[in-house]
């Protein structure tokens, strides 16, 4: 972290323009005045805009007009904010006026200019610009050129820049450390630590000291190619040397050991580190590589040890015992220090490192199994605020809840689910209703899961979508249920015929007749069929005859059999209700249709009640149509 913070200066280190606010109209309160708008700024805006439109014309009168002898820190003002556009022909496009103006640009303005360009991958640009600068170039001139082509993973433009610096190539520029450590970074990031190496030996020779940062990028390098024994070397050369060690020295070093799994070397080097007082990522490392051993008993302990020496742990010490603990069957001490976890709340803190949902979901699965999925969810929440989820993770609480006969608390993690854009499989879905399902009155909660799958790609079985129209029947949810077959209907899913007669029902009974005409239509328009004999039937029970019309009347037009009986219950019923106008348009339907088997004595109560009625040619017609007995 040292060194990263010590590399940054060379580019960073610079005053930025900032432009002061627009003039404001003068307000006439005496008690608080408004400032004064400064005429030089507005000068410097409208320089900028002329600039911008190649008018050279009309910025040299405005230069001019600005009375300073040096007018360079002008245009560095300027470069620097048209950079902050993002457009790096803006700051270019001033540069090259400045000449055309008679301003001769500084080694500063060069520099900035250099900035720019490297930061947006502009590297031939800034070697051409470069080659303009002649003999004033200086020693930052060097660091930005040589940090701009690291940046740019062009290390060996970056190496020959640095020979030619080191050999007076830049007048009486000489390297500096900012220069070493940049370069040194870079060699070793590229995979080249022996010229990295190399080139600290040659800082011992000069004039120009290695530092700490230097030592240990270095080490890190060796470190990375498991070379421990030549980063042992560079580390007791820099204590030789008097450099003392950096924590990030020491726990580069300790790194490297752990992983090569050389842990009684890391001890003793530990024992010998009069002045470094390990902390948490230290013990990580140790913790990290006993477990990679299969030594997770000692990983424990040494996390124990980690308490006594009060060095808190941080996420990263809970997510790697807590799996490995999962993993050797030790789920006891791995709950224990599950509810540590969640009561240290390290998981939220914005210092720490990221952790990974990965490590605890073995301990979310065990959890979650074993009827504790609130507990599991407490830490699930602290890791929702850091953003570090995967759908499995919501999955096993969804689960877990529903197991547990909380489908409430299941259906707002999978709304929270679906807000980080997570999406449910079918087992999830599934599991939700299933839940739901168990439950007294849970069937629209359950038609509500089915509205949210109907956006998403999965297909549940047909049984389940009947077995929430079954419960729904069973609550008495009749709107709910033509929903659900209608939806079903769409989705092409199989009907069964019980459920729909079942439906239809439901719907006359809850006087909602045209919802009941609509949904069964509804089904014969898809092919389906509901049991219209059982229909009829229930509908004349309850006196609906009319209704009852109304659907033998549908069933001619559908299929025309119909059964004798069902005529004969509905006519009588509507002669009965004094509905004789409907009475009559069934016997006329079944007249036209060749039925003839509606009997005399039906017939007799028809004619009977359309005569009542004053109907009489009505009545006529019935009685030339009697069958005599």
């Amino acid at each position: 972290m040292l060194r990263r913070k010590h590399l940054r200066l060379s580019i960073t280190n610079s005053a930025t323009y900032h432009p002061s606010a627009s003039p404001l109209t003068p307000s006439p309160s005496l008690e608080h005045p408004q400032p004064q708008p400064d005429p030089i700024h507005s000068l410097v805006k409208l320089l900028r805009f002329h600039l911008l439109r190649c008018d050279l014309s009309a910025a040299r009168s405005l230069l001019l007009s600005i009375h300073h002898q040096n007018h360079d820190p002008i245009f560095n003002s300027l470069i620097r904010s048209s950079a902050r556009s993002g457009q790096v022909h803006h700051p270019i496009k001033i540069f090259r006026s400045m000449k055309d103006l008679g301003v001769s640009p500084s080694v500063f303005t060069y520099n900035s200019l250099l900035k720019i360009l490297l930061r947006r991958g502009r590297t031939a640009s800034a070697k051409k610009l470069f080659s303009e600068m002649g003999s004033i170039s200086d020693a930052c001139t060097y660091n930005i050129l040589i940090r701009g082509f690291c940046l740019n993973r062009k290390v060996d433009e970056a190496v020959r820049l640095f020979v030619q610096l080191d050999r007076g190539g830049g007048g009486r520029c000489k390297p500096d450390i900012i220069t070493y450590n940049t370069l040194i970074d870079s060699l070793c990031r590229d995979g080249r630590v022996e010229a990295a190496h190399n080139m600290l030996k040659g800082m011992e020779g000069s004039n120009c000291f290695p530092d700490v940062v230097t030592y240990t990028t270095v080490m890190r390098g060796f470190c990375q190619k498991r070379r421990i024994e030549d980063a042992i070397e560079v580390f007791d050369i820099m204590v030789q040397r008097g450099v003392e060690p950096s924590d990030v020295t020491y726990n580069t070093i300790i790194q490297g050991l752990c992983e090569a799994q050389m842990l009684d070397i890391a001890k003793e080097l530990l024992r010998r580190c009069n002045g470094f007082r390990p902390n948490a990522c230290t013990f990580n490392m140790l913790m990290t590589a006993n477990c990679k051993m299969g030594k997770v008993e000692v990983a424990l302990a040494m996390f124990d040890r980690m308490k006594e020496l009060e060095v808190e742990p941080d996420s990263a010490s809970y997510g790697l015992l807590i799996p490995n603990l999962c993993q050797v069957g030790d789920f006891e001490t791995a709950e224990r220090l599950f509810d540590e976890l969640h009561e240290s709340r390290v998981l939220v803190l914005k210092t720490g490192p990221v952790p990974f949902v990965s490590n605890y979901k073995v301990m979310f699965k065990y959890l979650c199994m074993n009827g504790k999925t609130v507990k599991a969810e407490r830490v699930f929440m602290q890791l929702v605020e850091r953003g570090t989820l995967d759908a499995d993770a919501f999955k096993m609480l969804i689960l877990g809840h529903c197991k547990e006969g909380e489908p409430d608390r299941a259906l707002e993690i999978l709304g929270l689910m679906c807000k980080r854009d997570y999406a449910p499989d079918e087992e999830t879905y599934g599991a939700l209703i299933e839940g739901f399902l168990k439950r007294d009155c849970g069937s629209v909660k359950a038609v509500e899961v089915l509205e949210r799958m109907g956006w998403s790609m999965h297909r549940l079985p047909t049984s389940v979508f009947h077995s929430v129209l079954v419960a729904l029947l069973r609550d008495g949810q009749a709107e709910e249920a033509s929903r659900l077959i209608k939806v079903m209907l769409e989705k092409q899913i199989r009907q069964n015929i019980d459920l729909s007669t079942g439906t239809i029902l439901l719907l006359f009974q809850n006087d909602l007749k045209e919802m009941a005409f609509d949904t069964m239509k509804s089904l014969y328009r898809s092919g389906y069929s509901v049991k219209i004999d059982e229909l009829i039937k229930s509908l004349s029970e309850k006196c609906k005859f009319s209704e009852a019309l109304k659907i033998l009347l549908f069933s001619l037009e559908s299929h025309p059999s119909v059964d004798a009986v069902n005529c004969r219950v509905v006519m009588k019923g509507l002669c009965q209700i004094r509905r004789t106008s409907e009475a009559f348009a069934l016997f006329y339907e079944l007249t036209e249709r060749g039925k003839q088997f509606v009997v005399s004595n039906c017939l007799k109560d028809l004619r009977a009640a359309l005569n009542e009625d004053g109907r009489i040619k009505e009545a006529e017609f019935v009685s030339k149509r009697m069958i005599p007995v």
